[in-house]
């Protein structure tokens, strides 16, 4: 092909040279070094085809190097390790427990692995012994997330009296807002109405009510005495029944006297059942906030 070539070229300038026929093949290589506009034309498209190929070269190198990268990339990550082998993220293992530490189950970080196949760390094992422990504990994960808060939380509600609702209503008042950010409840709806605490599940429930009271100015000893109870009040069909679980009766004692009265017990409660505190005389209630407060939670 490059004969041909040759030849081809040598005829196009001896053309313009007026060469004759026996002098083809056979051209000054002294003429062709004066420039003439041939081959000039020559040397410009020999260049450019050897640029070309240049690029095309490079080119290529380039992409197959490219190409063996994704190829290493793309190989599943087991070239180093064994089929009996198992891996997790160190992340989502708890490395507090002494159940699964690395020196028990003699676990160990693969640098390799890990550049191979993510960025993050990964733990591995080849003892298939300790796999069935691996398992349990992500057994154990995925039903502490599957549980829900009522399962995990307590029932429970701890409200103080509502100072200012005392002067407006003949019964209790209690609060959520008040106690120095201590009220709570568990779940909302326990505080009903301001006015009585409702069973959100059947169990044992642990009952408390503290009343503080306070005499009144003038008197040095009141006639009569004061009660403090809890009662329940359970809905059976249409019918609303109300029983007293505890009291505490005391005597008013002299002129601004102070007296607290303390309820409490273990009861068996039902579902929806509403426990109330009530006092005989609501005046007669100390109006302090934190000297009042009344709470159940089950146990």
């Amino acid at each position: 092909m490059s004969g041909r070539f040759k030849r081809l070229k040598d005829r196009v300038l001896c053309r313009f040279e007026e060469c004759s026929a026996g002098e083809i093949g056979q051209v000054d290589i002294a003429r062709l070094k004066n420039g003439s506009i041939v081959e000039k034309v020559f040397l410009i498209v020999s260049a450019l085809i050897n640029i070309a190929l240049l690029v095309w070269v490079i080119y290529s190198g380039i992409s197959q190097g490219h190409s063996r990268e994704e190829n290493k990339a793309k190989k599943p990550c087991t070239s180093s390790y064994s089929y009996r082998s198992i891996c997790v993220n160190c992340g989502d293992l708890d490395k507090s427990s002494a159940t699964f530490s690395k020196n028990n189950l003699n676990l160990y970080l693969e640098k390799e692995w890990r550049k191979a196949c993510a960025t993050e760390d990964l733990c591995c094992t080849e003892n298939v012994e300790y796999i069935n422990h691996i398992a349990k504990i992500f057994m154990l994960q995925m039903q502490a997330h599957s549980e829900t808060n009522v399962d995990k939380v307590r029932p429970a509600a701890h409200v103080f009296l509502d100072v200012e609702a005392m002067n407006k209503f003949s019964s209790l008042r209690w609060t959520l807002i008040q106690g120095f950010g201590t009220a709570f409840q568990s779940s909302s709806g326990i505080l009903d109405n301001n006015t009585s605490l409702v069973v959100p599940a059947a169990g044992d429930y642990f009952l408390y009510s503290f009343i503080t009271f306070k005499s009144r100015t003038g008197f040095e000893e009141e006639e009569g005495t004061i009660s403090h109870s809890v009662y329940r009040e359970r809905q059976f069909l249409s019918v609303t029944t109300k029983q007293l679980l505890l009291i505490d009766q005391q005597r008013q004692m002299g002129d601004n006297s102070f007296q607290s009265s303390y309820l409490s017990s273990v009861l068996r409660l039902r579902t929806k059942d509403r426990i109330f505190t009530e006092v005989s005389d609501v005046s007669a209630v100390y109006g302090s906030v934190m000297s009042n407060f009344f709470g159940m939670y089950k146990i």
